[in-house]
């Protein structure tokens, strides 16, 4: 199983006997690439950008959590009885961040390619984390973008500057 978040309000889940693996996904996405592009998934870093759980990260997740159920739904977002026990995104987001399956599957991806789809998404807070891993001339690069959609246009023109520096090319 694997929990995709492809827009704030929602959260899909996949299951299936064999394992899935979105990396592996390329030749899907190649095969069926004018239906993937109508949902902006044009590469496959679009698709794992909305990766948030692996069944790794689910069961770990879930261990000792009481049962969601229609009646008890523990991710609901909206009801006049949730007040404020609602599940908010920033909220979802510090929930899953300890169990974000993005780290370990970038290396089988382009990272700049992952980080741009992030920016996309406004997942900025991941988009972050992954930057901070990259070797220097990425991580800037990568930094620019984040600094640029969070509006700081000085931040990112530094990070722009010094991956300059680092590659004149």
């Amino acid at each position: 199983m694997q929990v995709y978040n492809p827009v704030k309000a929602a959260l899909l889940f996949a299951a299936s006997k064999a394992p899935l693996d979105v990396a592996a996904g390329r030749v899907a996405l190649e095969a069926s690439a004018d239906h993937f592009a109508r949902y902006g998934i044009l590469t496959i870093e679009d698709a794992a950008a909305s990766l948030v759980l692996t069944t790794q990260g689910a069961r770990a997740l879930g261990a000792g959590a009481p049962i969601n159920s229609d009646d008890q739904n523990l991710l609901a977002t909206r009801s006049a009885r949730l007040g404020d026990a609602r599940l908010d995104f920033a909220g979802l987001q510090r929930m899953l961040a300890d169990h974000d399956p993005l780290p370990a599957l970038s290396a089988r991806l382009e990272p700049l390619k992952l980080i741009r789809s992030l920016v996309r998404k406004s997942l900025l807070g991941r988009a972050s984390t992954l930057a901070d891993a990259l070797p220097e001339l990425s991580r800037e690069i990568a930094l620019g973008w984040v600094a640029a959609s969070r509006g700081r246009p000085k931040l990112a023109q530094t990070h722009f500057g010094r991956a300059l520096e680092l590659a004149p090319d």
